[in-house]
């Protein structure tokens, strides 16, 4: 007793990238090779591959974009550090800065250890602290 059996099979063509050739395999082969890694050959007998699996690829770009993420968050809290020493240094700057005024306005010797009061200032630092800068103020 003979059966005929008849199959459908759906193909998907390819052309090889070394000889031009197109030719046809089953539907999701492509995809499969690609997925696996696996090498298969044209019907001229090139070898052919996939260089890297999509599911490598999107791992390293993962990789790439985490390590860059984390270099953006290092960079972001190296800044704050540097703002919130800079923010101190201005409020050291400003009490100084307060406290020279505050001397001032009261007629007493810019020198922080001398406390005279000064009538004539500029010859009281001539005469008693001739070495006095008053940059270094």
């Amino acid at each position: 007793m003979v059966k005929t059996l008849t199959r459908e099979v759906v193909l998907e063509t390819h052309v090889c990238g070394t000889c031009g050739i197109t030719y046809a395999a089953p539907l999701g082969f492509w995809d499969e090779r690609e997925l696996d890694g696996r090498i298969w050959y044209c019907p001229n007998g090139d070898q052919r591959l996939y260089s890297k699996r999509i599911e490598d690829q999107l791992r390293e770009e993962l990789s790439a974009k985490e390590q860059r993420l984390q270099q953006v968050r290092r960079d972001r809290d190296s800044y704050r550090e540097d703002a919130e020493s800079e923010r101190r240094s201005h409020t050291a700057t400003r009490g100084h800065l307060t406290r020279a005024r505050k001397r001032a306005a009261a007629a007493l010797c810019p020198v922080e250890d001398c406390n005279k009061k000064l009538v004539g200032m500029a010859e009281h630092l001539r005469l008693v602290h001739p070495d006095y800068q008053p940059e270094e103020a």
